[in-house]
C-alpha cells in the first residue's frame, strides 16, 4: 500500500465577506435580514438562489 502525498494548503485565498438579502419566496413569505456569505455580492446571490429557489430578491446590502 502506498501512503498518499500531503498537499499543502493554499496560501492565497479569497476574501469572504457576509452579504444580507431581502427575499420574497416563491409561495410569497417576506423573509429580511438574511445573511450569506460570500467573494462578492452576485456570489452571495447566487448562493442564496440554490437555496431559496424561485425566491425574488427585493433588497441586498452589507451588513454591519
Amino acid at each position: 500500500m502506498r501512503a498518499h502525498k500531503a498537499t499543502k494548503p493554499s496560501t492565497v485565498r479569497s476574501q469572504v465577506a457576509r452579504f444580507g438579502f431581502s427575499i420574497r419566496t416563491r409561495s410569497g413569505v417576506l423573509m429580511e435580514n438574511l445573511s450569506i456569505p460570500g467573494t462578492s455580492a452576485d456570489d452571495a446571490e447566487r448562493k442564496l438562489k440554490q437555496i431559496y429557489m424561485g425566491c425574488s430578491v427585493i433588497a441586498r446590502f452589507v451588513p454591519d
